[in-house]
């Protein structure tokens, strides 16, 4: 059945929750989200995970796509979401050199892509030579 046939209904037990950070687990035959909000609590950063919801690898393109689709919409309406330095990933070059068995520089390369296409060449995705982490 193609998607814009089913009617999308909520189950009565499901949960609407509200998360500002996300995990990712990987498995051969699936990929885990593990959602939490950061807690500033006692002093201490850390996040506290609430929720965790794995999906199959058949569900991660239609899941991206749709993610891609919902951020260039809300985009276009409201224009472009900007993240302060300190709330973006790690450059994925720098970390995934520091691995004690490193993927090669083509693999590097493409994930570097995406992160410049997410966040901007290095000038505008750390602006004023600031330290995202």
């Amino acid at each position: 059945m193609s998607e814009k046939n089913q009617q999308q209904l909520l189950s009565a037990d499901c949960v609407d929750r509200r998360a500002n950070q996300v995990a990712i687990e990987t498995t051969y035959y699936d990929l885990s989200l593990i959602f939490g909000n950061l807690s500033q609590s006692n002093g201490a950063v850390s996040v506290v995970h609430h929720s965790m919801l794995t999906i199959p690898w058949t569900l991660v393109p239609v899941l991206a796509y749709k993610l891609a689709t919902a951020m260039a919409a809300h985009q276009r309406t409201y224009g472009k979401i900007t993240l302060h330095p300190a709330g973006l990933p790690p450059r994925p070059d720098e970390v995934l050199r520091a691995l004690p068995d490193p993927p090669s520089e083509e693999v590097i390369n493409e994930i570097l892509g995406l992160f410049y296409h997410y966040f901007g060449t290095p000038e505008i995705a750390v602006p004023n030579g600031a330290k995202p982490n």
